[in-house]
């Protein structure tokens, strides 16, 4: 497969509340575009059910991609791994409230 057009970076640390909306929006919204994607949600260390319902969602949307190795660094360490992982031609950052 080649790469994505366009990787959506999305650093979280316990947003189970505010990223399904965020991601309700982007999977109606991107496939309109007619590029590739890919949604890249790069856990700080969550404790909170963020972990279990990205990779519930995970497996109804393959371009959705769960990154983070369970430690909390900070937003900055958070927003570099996902970037570091992105395998877009283009990369954005957003928060998870969109």
């Amino acid at each position: 497969m080649s790469s994505p057009h366009l990787s959506i970076v999305i650093p979280a640390y316990n947003e189970e509340k505010r990223l399904p909306k965020t991601l309700d929006t982007l999977f109606t919204h991107l496939p309109t575009l007619g590029k590739s994607y890919e949604i890249i949600i790069s856990d700080d260390g969550s404790r909170d059910g963020t972990i279990p319902m990205i990779e519930r969602l995970a497996k109804v949307h393959p371009e959705l991609r769960l990154v983070g190795d369970g430690t909390n660094h900070g937003r900055g360490v958070a927003v570099r791994n996902g970037i570091l992982q992105a395998k877009g031609t283009f990369v954005l950052e957003t928060d998870s409230d969109g």
